[in-house]
């Protein structure tokens, strides 16, 4: 996939209006490792397994967050701010 967005919020259907929280991360760990590995096939599947494992901390760094709201005709939409990366779960 090229992102992932998450939505969350309220949608009124009968007066087609939104108020949501939208959160988009891009996907460009998967990109970089398939490019690294053309140059270097044992390197590319390093970042790649490196990227799963970390659950892809460069695609959490780069995604923002957008506030929309109004109607669908005419919608606002708002740019919050980076999408904070989640912090590591479990005791220290």
């Amino acid at each position: 996939p090229s992102a992932k967005v998450a939505m969350m919020g309220e949608l009124d259907l009968v007066h087609e209006t939104q108020d949501l929280e939208v959160r988009v991360v891009p996907s460009v760990s998967d990109s970089i490792a398939l490019g690294t590995a053309v140059v270097n096939p044992v390197a590319g599947l390093v970042a790649f397994i490196v990227g799963k494992a970390l659950n892809n901390p460069l695609d959490r760094a780069i995604g923002f967050e957008y506030h929309v709201s109004g109607t669908w005709a005419d919608p606002a939409v708002e740019k919050r701010r980076r999408a904070p990366a989640a912090a590591p779960s479990g005791p220290r």
